[in-house]
């Protein structure tokens, strides 16, 4: 099982010190899903699993959580 964080918003540098071995730096949601679906294979699975709020980026979780989605679909 290969499992990656990729960091993104203001507090990036503070959760890729915790999991620098398995993370990767990326300034946005999207780039960080256009990344992920260049590695995927059949079967691989992306879970959206926010370690902290992003209020930098989003107004609130349900529209980090329908980006998600929205480019989960056009990505994937």
């Amino acid at each position: 099982m290969n499992i990656r964080a990729y960091c993104y918003g203001k507090d990036k540098f503070n959760l890729y010190k915790i999991y620098s071995k398995k993370s990767i730096l990326v300034n946005s949601l999207k780039e960080s899903l256009i990344l992920i679906t260049k590695k995927m294979k059949s079967g691989d699975i992306i879970l959206l699993s926010p370690a902290c709020s992003s209020l930098d980026q989003f107004s609130s979780f349900k529209e980090r959580g329908n980006l998600f989605k929205k480019l989960s679909k056009e990505l994937g």
